[in-house]
């Protein structure tokens, strides 16, 4: 592989480790704040509402027009 692709492998890995400690400290602080154990569940949902909102993102760039929560008749 070329010399380039292990430093964006290793960028890519950085950033996801970063975001992953940026979530966890989130929701610690939440937890902390509340002293709710089930606070604990905020970890998972924020990488998954960013997920969300990226998907319903490319979905407008891709689909202009159409709205996903609209039925078709």
């Amino acid at each position: 592989a070329a010399p380039w692709c292990r430093y964006c492998r290793w960028l890519l890995l950085a950033n996801v480790a970063a975001y992953g400690l940026v979530a966890l400290a989130i929701t610690a602080h939440k937890v902390r704040e509340t002293r709710r154990w089930r606070d604990l569940l905020m970890f998972p949902l924020v990488p998954l509402t960013h997920l969300s909102y990226g998907i319903a993102e490319w979905v407008k760039v891709l689909r202009p027009g159409r709205d996903l929560s609209v039925k078709k008749d």
